[in-house]
């Protein structure tokens, strides 16, 4: 089981900023046929969610949840060049 903390340090470590809500956000830049994408961790007080930034055609935006789990499913795992990890997300 992780907290929030460590959750919030692994993510800063793989170049995700706390935004205006205390949510964690990172833009990947557009690539070979690939647009940009932005993603977000949001902190509940009992789960975490992973979004993506959804753009409409209409010109829209809104957040689709990849997947979701209660913080006591988390772990941080470092593998052997010191890098922090999260395990436990499903679907």
């Amino acid at each position: 089981m992780a907290t929030t903390q460590e959750i919030r340090a692994c993510l800063q470590a793989h170049g995700y900023e706390e935004d205006r809500f205390g949510h964690m956000k990172k833009t990947f830049p557009a690539a070979a046929g690939v647009p940009e994408k932005t993603q977000r961790y949001k902190f509940g007080k009992q789960l975490l969610r992973r979004e993506v930034l959804c753009r409409h055609a209409d010109g829209t935006c809104s957040w689709v949840r990849l997947a979701s789990t209660y913080y006591k499913n988390i772990c941080v795992v470092k593998d052997a060049r010191g890098m922090s990890y999260l395990t436990g997300f499903r679907g």
